[in-house]
């Protein structure tokens, strides 16, 4: 099948996102950031099927695919993850591939179970994604890893968010422990990730809030997530490289503890929580901001309403620099390809 023509040529520069997310002034023109891309918007831009089997059992046609996408889009980045994770049993879906905690109880309740818990270790093979699109990089661009979810994410998944509510209450001290065991092992493959030559920056998702609040206490994500995320960074920092932080949700209360972990940047944009023109307001001065156009709005707008949003989203953000633009949380299967393509053309003619 035909790709898409996009209007405009590529020209990847990772210095330019690097301006935007170090706040070091505008570049030549605003820089695009998307967490991820459904398949079927990477398949209709590049007019081929993505590879069949399993990232893990075709790493290096997997990279093709994903760098000639990302390249072909206009981003100055090649994103891919990470076979790494922490095995939780039985998973549940919300429709997108993404594994989402279960409410009751997980697969870590108690302490027995904590002891019996196998678990796993970084190793080379965890970074065979980014070794693959690195190999088949175009000039101009770096490999974005990311991770398997972060510390607060990783606990709601291995030990149920009700299981994780009633442990912060009856034993704190054995809600430690998982942290501590998720954020070792965590602090170790973003180390790694920013040991490579060709990644210049990463991205750790770790959804903290919901549309009115934080998932739990901002005293408990202080005590347990926190200085997790400020070692993950410091890891990051001492390989040279940019740390990204993706987290859903309001986060308006704890905003001052997570720039203080040093984060770069913050993505995630929900226009029922703030738009991001009052967060670069806000904050702006202190951190980059990441995305703006709220998925939800993407997906049910038609493509004049998508282009003329974005156009206002320009006005309003690009100004000063320090922000990168792309949706809101991810261009979803539910986005229709048109309205993202359309996105993305309007972005090149109103971010230089």
């Amino acid at each position: 099948m035909p790709g898409l023509d996009l209007g405009y040529e590529p020209d990847p520069d990772w210095r330019r996102l690097a301006t935007a997310l170090r706040r070091e002034g505008q570049p030549d023109r605003v820089p695009l950031f998307e967490l991820t891309v459904s398949f079927s918007a990477m398949e209709a831009i590049l007019g081929r099927s993505r590879p069949a089997g399993r990232e893990a059992e075709a790493v290096d046609e997997w990279a093709r695919f994903r760098t000639d996408f990302y390249r072909r889009a206009g981003y100055d980045f090649v994103g891919t993850g990470t076979s790494f994770g922490f095995p939780r049993g039985e998973r549940t879906s919300g429709g997108t591939g993404a594994s989402l905690p279960t409410a009751t109880a997980g697969v870590i309740h108690d302490r027995e179970s904590f002891e019996r818990y196998e678990w796993p270790e970084v190793g080379d093979e965890h970074l065979a994604a980014v070794e693959a699109c690195a190999a088949v990089l175009p000039e101009g661009m770096k490999v974005r890893p990311r991770g398997p979810a972060g510390v607060m994410a990783n606990l709601a998944r291995l030990m149920g968010f009700e299981g994780l509510s009633y442990a912060l209450a009856d034993d704190p001290e054995l809600v430690a422990m998982v942290a501590g065991e998720i954020g070792r092992r965590l602090v170790e493959l973003f180390g790694r990730y920013a040991q490579h030559p060709d990644v210049d920056f990463v991205t750790v998702g770790d959804d903290m809030g919901f549309r009115t609040a934080t998932m739990i206490s901002p005293r408990a994500l202080r005590e347990y997530v926190f200085p997790w995320h400020r070692r993950i960074v410091e890891t990051v920092h001492a390989g040279g490289k940019i740390a990204v932080l993706h987290s859903d949700g309001n986060l308006e209360e704890v905003m001052d503890e997570v720039i203080g972990c040093g984060w770069e940047a913050r993505h995630s944009v929900e226009d029922a929580i703030m738009t991001a023109a009052e967060m670069k307001r806000r904050w702006g001065g202190r951190i980059a901001i990441c995305g703006a156009f709220d998925v939800d709005r993407l997906t049910r707008a038609n493509p004049r309403q998508v282009a003329e949003h974005t156009r206002r989203i320009f006005a309003e953000c690009a100004p000063g620099g320090g922000w990168a633009f792309g949706s809101g949380n991810a261009i979803t299967a539910d986005v229709p390809v048109e309205n993202y393509v359309t996105m993305l053309r309007a972005a090149r003619r109103y971010g230089s």
